[in-house]
């Protein structure tokens, strides 16, 4: 059974959750300070020798395509390093892939991946990125596939939160819900549902 490390958060709460510190080994990262223009006296505030290993983890909306209005291809992940790096945190954002025009641009985010596919690429990276904060959001494209099993897809996100502890038990997991769907409100809806009750088991 897994602690209520597990969290539950809507897409556009991400950037108001990240209140209590993080408990887990810091290693040290290759950490890119390049926003400047943020208040000093804020970047003071933590540890010095802490950082936050943050591994966004999912598909396309993770990567930051598509996303017309967003031509970095940053997606949400550069608002919440610089939300993160204003409050005082020293961040470093991990994964094997690289996309999107900020600096600290390491994810995981792979487009068109149902949450099956997603864990297989989370276990070959977990090994090595040592995260101590995964970032979820998958299951976008278990919606729209034909095949796909929702009914079960609490168990295939279970198993994958899993896999991130097995890796690090002081990871802290951040599981957010679906953003909605047009083509597909249903199945988001019953996606987003049994999340919810996921989180309360574990």
């Amino acid at each position: 059974m897994v602690s209520l490390k597990s969290l539950l958060a809507g897409t556009s709460l991400l950037l108001s959750i990240w209140q209590q510190p993080v408990g887990a080994v810091p290693t040290s990262p290759n950490y890119h300070d390049h926003l400047g223009e943020l208040p000093k006296k804020k970047l003071q505030r933590r540890a010095e020798d802490f950082y936050l290993r943050i591994m966004p983890l999912g598909a396309s909306i993770t990567r930051g395509e598509p996303a017309p209005e967003d031509t970095h291809k940053n997606g949400y992940r550069k608002p919440l390093r610089d939300q993160l790096r204003s409050e005082g945190w020293k961040v470093n954002m991990v994964g094997s892939y690289s996309y999107g025009e900020m600096a600290d641009n390491n994810n995981e985010g792979w487009p068109g991946y149902v949450v099956s596919a997603i864990h297989d690429k989370a276990k070959a990276s977990l090994p090595n990125m040592k995260p101590n904060l995964v970032l979820i959001n998958a299951g976008t494209n278990d919606a729209a596939a034909k095949n796909a099993d929702i009914p079960e897809i609490s168990s295939r996100m279970r198993a994958m939160i899993e896999e991130c502890y097995m890796h690090n038990p002081n990871t802290v997991v951040i599981l957010s819900t679906l953003i909605p769907n047009r083509d597909h409100p249903e199945e988001t809806k019953a996606i987003n549902e049994q999340y919810r009750n996921l989180v309360k088991t574990m």
